[in-house]
C-alpha cells in the first residue's frame, strides 16, 4: 500500500483529527523498518483520543524525520519523498 493510500484509510476510519502525510522513505522491508522505529520510540508512545497508543508518539516532526532516516538507512530503496 502506498503512503498516500494508508493515510486516506486512516482518515476514513473516523479518526479524531485528520493525518497529513509529510514524508515517506521507500524501503525494501517496510515492516522491519516500522518495527525498528516503534522500538526506538517506545518511551514516546502516547494514547490517542480513541484509546490506542499503538501508532501515536509525542515527537517533533524534525526528530521523527531523523529517526526515520536513521532506522531506514540499511533498507533504502529510493530517495526520501517530501509531500
Amino acid at each position: 500500500i502506498t503512503p498516500s493510500k494508508r493515510v486516506k484509510q486512516i482518515n476514513g476510519a473516523g479518526t479524531v483529527s485528520e493525518w497529513d502525510l509529510k514524508y515517506a522513505l521507500p524501503v525494501i522491508d517496510d515492516y522491519k523498518v516500522e518495527n525498528l522505529i516503534h522500538s526506538k520510540l517506545e518511551s514516546l508512545r502516547r494514547s490517542s483520543h480513541q484509546g490506542s497508543s499503538r501508532e501515536f508518539f509525542e515527537i517533533s516532526l524534525e526528530n521523527a524525520l531523523e529517526i526515520l532516516i536513521l532506522m531506514g538507512e540499511d533498507f533504502y530503496n529510493g530517495e526520501l519523498i517530501k509531500y
